[in-house]
């Protein structure tokens, strides 16, 4: 049986074998849903970092998780290099909606 690890356990993990390229908090998040998270000891956190897209739908959103199973069932990425069938869709819709005329989706640090 595989022993439960602590907070601390995982960062002298992730400090022994990981790039230290980022200083995150010593927090070792388990799992989150709407606007709370909840560290490995069970500690219940209101997530204000504003990350990525649980700023606007929270975290584990259920119609995101739909249709992210949904999608996951179909194909989950492909490069740039190849075309797939929600690009153009999304890039209809984005100049349509902002009268711009060509959209370039990347994503930065």
């Amino acid at each position: 049986m595989i022993k439960e690890l602590t907070t601390q356990d995982y960062i002298k993990l992730e400090n022994e074998l990981g790039a230290q390229t980022y200083s995150p908090l010593d927090l070792v998040i388990e799992r989150a849903e709407g606007v709370w998270l909840w560290d490995v000891e069970g500690r219940k956190y209101l997530d204000c970092t504003s990350a990525y897209s649980s700023v606007n739908l929270g975290h584990c959103h259920p119609e995101l998780l739909k249709v992210f199973v949904e999608q996951a069932g179909k194909v989950t990425q492909v490069s740039r290099a190849l075309r797939n069938t929600k690009m153009p869709v999304l890039f209809e819709k984005l100049t349509k909606l902002t009268g711009i005329n060509n959209v370039l989706p990347m994503n930065t640090g």
